[in-house]
């Protein structure tokens, strides 16, 4: 992955790149294409919000329609894996992620490859955009 920074607002946009090949499950062997694999996918990575910002985009859209229901259950995830435990719990402080999606200007050259959910949605880390990513061009 490459990547690019700024600094602007704490929600500025990032661009980063990602090339599925670069996965360790093609290491295996895979029936994707090879074209499809050698890609790249534009991704906005935005900077990680405060356990604050996290609580307060969870519970704006809380009273929003079953349409978000699985972006209000991660938003919800996120938030009890970052609050502060107990002391007793022994468990290192957990910082919220960044946030990352396709950029929308490439949702169209990639909307035959990837599922409608993956190109629009927002996830709450690299890692949970990486999987839908990986596992769409696997169903190919």
């Amino acid at each position: 992955m490459s990547s690019s920074s700024s600094s602007s607002s704490s929600y500025a946009k990032n661009r980063t790149t990602y090339r599925p090949s670069t996965h360790p499950m093609w290491a295996k062997g895979s029936k994707a294409a090879t074209a499809i694999q050698d890609m790249q996918i534009h991704i906005h990575v935005m900077p990680a919000p405060t356990l604050a910002e996290l609580t307060a985009m969870r519970d704006q859209i809380v009273c929003h329609t079953d349409d978000l229901t699985v972006w209000k259950h991660t938003l919800h995830a996120e938030v009890m894996r970052c609050t502060p435990q107990p002391a007793w719990m022994k468990r290192e402080p957990m910082h919220p992620t960044q946030h990352a999606r396709i950029a929308p200007e490439q949702a169209d050259q990639l909307s035959g490859i990837l599922k409608p959910e993956t190109l629009r949605r927002t996830f709450i880390s690299m890692p949970a955009l990486i999987r839908p990513i990986q596992g769409d061009i696997v169903g190919l």
